[in-house]
């Protein structure tokens, strides 16, 4: 089943490098997305303990980038003048190459070896670097003035992502990749830079080398 990194929830009390038996505490509806996987999760964990005879897996990405993505998440940068670090935090994000998503859930077919995995390449970087990357200032700015402002543009449909998302900017909730690397004896092909990198340069943005 494929769940995501964004189950276990934004929040300031996050450790640095979330690990599969972290709980997953199910962020508000204010981020569907992110709300929906943790709700998601609380089903799969009924079903686990309802049929223990069943070989049950959880994938949970980081955000997965590559030259075939086209979401609001590629978009995003685009449509920033500057990159806000809200209340000063520049957290640490991860981005994941569609290819490797693809071979670690084949590899887990091929395994069969119940239990969820965190999917992410080694490496991170820093809300301020991928505007580095860009040519982009960074402005640190209240969180309490951006997220009404963030909220009314998301109800008349002027920013593709809603307000709650705002959350996933703002504090850490980087995956640990331990056990993928371990246990299914897989070398990502991509870092986060690769990754990232490779996505803006399909999708026309101006990157800085």
């Amino acid at each position: 089943m494929a769940s995501s990194g964004t189950a276990y929830g934004a929040y300031k009390d996050n450790p640095h490098f979330l690990k599969e038996e972290d709980p997953i505490r199910t962020f508000p509806p204010s981020f569907s997305y992110a709300y929906h996987k943790g709700l998601n999760e609380g089903l799969f964990k009924e079903f686990i303990e309802k049929n223990h005879d069943v070989i049950f897996n959880i994938i949970r990405p980081c955000i997965v980038y590559g030259q075939n993505v086209d979401n609001y998440l590629s978009r995003y940068w685009k449509k920033l003048p500057v990159i806000p670090l809200l209340d000063g935090n520049d957290p640490p994000w991860q981005f994941v190459h569609e290819d490797d998503v693809a071979e670690i859930t084949i590899k887990l077919v091929d395994a069969k070896i119940s239990g969820a995995f965190n999917i992410a390449p080694d490496g991170v970087m820093k809300y301020s670097e991928i505007a580095k990357m860009l040519g982009k200032p960074v402005m640190k700015v209240p969180f309490w003035l951006v997220k009404p402002i963030a909220r009314l543009l998301w109800k008349f449909r002027y920013l593709e992502m809603p307000h709650g998302a705002l959350d996933y900017t703002a504090y850490t909730w980087t995956v640990d990749n331990g056990r993928s690397k371990r246990e299914l004896n897989y070398s990502y092909k991509y870092d986060t830079r690769d990754t990232i990198k490779l996505m803006f340069k399909t999708q026309g943005y101006k990157v800085r080398e």
